[in-house]
């Protein structure tokens, strides 16, 4: 039987079961810092490697939120707004009430940072800069109401600001958007923070993103941005015990049974499945594919 990773499949298993990170993994953001040591560590922080190693997206998730603790702020969110259900069902570490409350009150027909992204503006900006706006300029009552409704939705949460960083993406169509909060900081304290940590905020978005759509392309893109790949479960097999037990070509086949020229027959079905050009290649991209487990079973 043919293996096929089916568009409609990936859509369903993502928006039922979405992955949220494990606080107890991380430590608490640390608010008490002096300026020094917080632009410090946004200097220094390697986690473009960290978050690469993750092996699955409740770990991805959980390394995000370290990095973001470590600078100073409680919690993240990121969102492909090409997406209606992306928008409705970010990746994020609010409490589940937020998105769940915002959906229900349909406060994406009139947010106006919806409107900002959808515009085609990556400047970054915060919340608070989006209500200093409808308050000295000229727009409809509806509109000025929701957007009012949302600021005090997020403030009913504790959450006073946020930064905003829109962004286009790296592996897929569409915009996406990457925002920095924190509970129960004052506004002034939270854009001190930022300011000082802005450019490794912009870089984590952007790994964020260009990792995310790598590594983990069910959560991260859309069924438009996915291709179906057509695989054969004996090659994923032998791809499968090349993976995990660190064997030659040779070796692999003596265990599964099978000739070296059969071997190197499903190493190259699995080659033009996958769209790539050696062994090594096609191993990596079954796993990130998701097509293969490498843990021990």
């Amino acid at each position: 039987m043919t293996q096929k990773r089916n568009k409609a499949r990936d859509s369903s298993s993502s928006k039922n079961s979405l992955p949220r990170p494990d606080r107890k993994a991380v430590q608490a953001p640390q608010l008490s810092g002096d300026d020094a040591a917080v632009t410090a560590a946004a200097n220094q922080i390697e986690f473009y490697r960290d978050l690469t190693s993750s092996k699955d997206m409740s770990e991805f998730m959980t390394r995000i939120l370290s990095v973001v603790n470590r600078l100073g702020f409680s919690d993240y969110s990121f969102a492909r707004l090409a997406l209606k259900e992306d928008v409705e069902r970010p990746l994020t570490t609010l409490p589940e009430d937020m998105p769940k409350s915002y959906r229900e009150e349909a406060f994406y027909e009139h947010d106006l940072l919806l409107e900002y992204i959808a515009s085609g503006h990556t400047a970054p900006l915060f919340q608070s800069d989006i209500r200093a706006s409808i308050d000295r300029e000229s727009i409809d009552a509806e509109t000025y109401r929701r957007n009012h409704d949302i600021f005090e939705f997020n403030w009913s949460f504790g959450y006073h600001d946020s930064y905003l960083i829109p962004m286009h993406s790296h592996n897929a169509t569409g915009p996406v958007l990457f925002s920095i909060t924190s509970k129960d900081m004052d506004p002034a304290d939270f854009q001190r923070r930022t300011n000082l940590c802005k450019p490794v905020l912009h870089l984590l978005g952007e790994a964020v993103d260009y990792i995310g759509t790598t590594k983990f392309p069910r959560f991260f893109l859309g069924q438009t941005d996915r291709r179906d790949i057509v695989i054969t479960p004996r090659p994923l097999l032998l791809l499968s015990v090349l993976a995990r037990e660190d064997l030659t070509l040779k070796e692999a086949s003596d265990k599964l049974g099978i000739s070296i020229d059969t071997a190197n027959k499903h190493v190259a079905a699995a080659k033009k499945a996958l769209g790539v050009n050696t062994q090594a290649a096609a191993i990596y991209s079954a796993i990130k594919e998701g097509l293969i487990n490498i843990e021990n079973e």
